[in-house]
């Protein structure tokens, strides 16, 4: 996943536009990452702040996701600092949503011959438990008795 943080302004930080409500935030910086090159780039986001900032973080993230199984993945941007901009607990609230939205992505699109249950249980465990969610895992004889023969067909 791209990593996105706020910077101190720089003279050479490229502008942006962004929409006036977060939906159009979050479309601007969607579009906006499908064309950033690869490494690091610089965006002037002193204009951004609240909702905004926070829907055009998940934006920038989610327009940079690529889901690949390549050993050597096609170069992406790596980073993206957002110059002047001050809210870094909105930037952190869009990284979240965004690496929810990334994970759920990831778990669309690997091969269902992969995803056994077992396979799902030990991604949430790495995935939710670090979150502070308490990820309990149940065996066949539960689901069985509990009447979840359609999850064991």
């Amino acid at each position: 996943m791209v990593e996105v943080r706020s910077a101190p302004p720089v003279e050479d930080a490229r502008p942006v536009e962004v929409g006036a409500t977060p939906d159009e935030a979050r479309a601007d910086g969607g579009a906006l990452a499908r064309e950033l090159p690869a490494g690091t780039t610089r965006l002037d986001a002193h204009a951004l702040g609240g909702a905004r900032l926070t829907a055009f973080v998940e934006g920038l993230v989610l327009g940079c996701y690529r889901f690949t199984r390549a050993s050597a993945p096609a170069p992406a941007p790596e980073l993206i600092e957002l110059c002047g901009a001050d809210d870094d607990a909105a930037i952190e609230r869009g990284l979240r949503a965004a690496g929810a939205t990334a994970w759920a992505r990831d778990l669309a699109n690997t091969r269902s011959n992969e995803t056994t249950l077992a396979w799902l249980a030990g991604a949430a465990g790495r995935e939710l438990t670090p979150l502070g969610v308490d990820v309990l895992v149940r065996d066949d004889d539960w689901l069985r008795s509990a009447g979840f023969g359609g999850v064991l067909a």
